[in-house]
């Protein structure tokens, strides 16, 4: 067996353990998906987010800002921006309504998944009393999120030691 046929082995397999622990976290099952994406050979944004996700669904707070802060650094530096506007009423949704504990799929465009990685980060934040780092991922998505606006007016000013 050549080394080519060992790293599609290995890329199937890691593609099998992703949709397999997505399953999962769309379940409720964050243990079963967390195990399967610890057992991925590689690592990315979109891997260490939804780990990041299933430790936000345990309650393991300090562990899922760690695991986000990770996956911010494994995005691309230089993403291009969606060009078009949505329209007015999924603008709207999205805004409002759209809750920010979705898995980001394996091949999530960076620019989402780098949206859905600060709403989630933003919650972690607010969970850990974190007010400044709330502050500053609402000024990064130029303060449209509700319920990233609800966390700012609800989160202590007292516990920035993170």
């Amino acid at each position: 067996m050549n080394s080519g046929s060992c790293l599609a082995d290995a890329t199937k397999a890691d593609s099998a353990l992703f949709r397999t622990a997505i399953c999962y976290l769309l379940s409720g099952e964050a243990c079963h998906a967390y195990t399967c994406l610890d057992r991925m050979t590689r690592e990315g944004y979109a891997i260490a987010y939804n780990k990041a996700l299933c430790c936000y669904l345990a309650a393991a707070y300090k562990d899922c800002f760690d695991m986000l802060c990770q996956a911010e650094r494994l995005l691309p530096h230089n993403m291009p921006r969606s060009s078009k506007p949505l329209p007015k009423e999924l603008s709207r949704w999205e805004f409002n309504e759209s809750p920010p504990f979705c898995p980001i799929p394996e091949d999530a465009p960076p620019d989402i998944a780098r949206i859905q990685l600060l709403r989630l980060k933003a919650e972690t934040a607010g969970k850990l009393g974190l007010a400044e780092e709330v502050k500053r991922i609402a000024s990064g998505l130029n303060r449209e999120y509700l319920h990233i606006k609800n966390l700012m007016n609800k989160t202590p000013t007292s516990h920035d030691d993170l």
